[in-house]
């Protein structure tokens, strides 16, 4: 009896995993076949979509996130999500972010044939990976590309990029960091979710100098777009 009360107990906590682990398996996906750096856009949706999973010891992206004109909210399955954006859309709201890299679909109307496969993370990760190349062909740069994904708006876009390359850098500093150097400074590295709503930097590490110092880096975010203001991505 009391075996079969905690494979009851575990079976929510294993679907949690599968549904973040979908996120971050497609965006390895959809990095490989468009050419993005690894972990790049992994890295943009942990900041879009993040919840902290107990299972991977991390943030992971999660694909039944919706972002209703700055207000975020990560549900617990698709079913509860598309409920959610159908009541938004009746009741008149247009600027709504979805799925594990927040697709906005009042500015990518034609992104996906239907609402269900807008959450589904292998068509949200290719989109959001189209969408990506295609600000990097036009502004020449990945940190740019990033910042544009967010906002055109430098108030909003700057603030964003050094959140996604904090948290980048942080995943791939162990593996690629070989020791300081003339250009290296220190920063705050990593982002975790320790309650839903809230987004915490933390984890101090060392990368290269590539933009802004230190001291522009916010140090609270809310999920996805809940910024207001211009944005390129919705």
């Amino acid at each position: 009896m009391l075996l079969g009360l905690g494979l009851l107990l575990a079976a929510p906590d294993r679907a949690a995993a599968a549904a973040g682990e979908a996120c971050r398996d497609q965006a390895a996906i959809a990095e490989r076949a468009a050419g993005i750096p690894e972990g790049l856009l992994l890295a943009i949706g942990k900041r879009e979509s993040g919840r902290f999973d107990p299972g991977a010891g991390g943030t992971l992206p999660w694909p039944w996130a919706v972002n209703r004109e700055g207000q975020g909210r990560l549900f617990e399955s698709r079913q509860e999500a598309l409920a959610y954006v159908a009541s938004a859309q009746r009741e008149g709201s247009r600027s709504i972010d979805i799925g594990c890299f927040q697709i906005n679909l009042k500015y990518h109307p034609m992104a996906f044939p239907s609402l269900e496969e807008a959450f589904e993370p292998a068509r949200n990760a290719a989109y959001a990976a189209h969408f990506l190349t295609q600000l990097h062909d036009r502004d020449g740069s990945w940190e740019l590309a990033v910042a544009d994904y967010h906002s055109a708006s430098p108030l909003l876009g700057v603030p964003y990029r050094e959140a996604v390359f904090a948290a980048w850098r942080g995943v791939s500093a162990v593996a690629r960091f070989r020791g300081p150097s003339p250009e290296s400074y220190r920063v705050v590295m990593g982002i975790h979710i320790w309650t839903p709503g809230m987004i915490v930097a933390s984890d101090v590490g060392t990368r290269p100098v590539a933009m802004h110092s230190p001291a522009n880096l916010p140090r609270v975010f809310t999920p996805g777009g809940s910024v207001a203001g211009p944005r390129t991505r919705g």
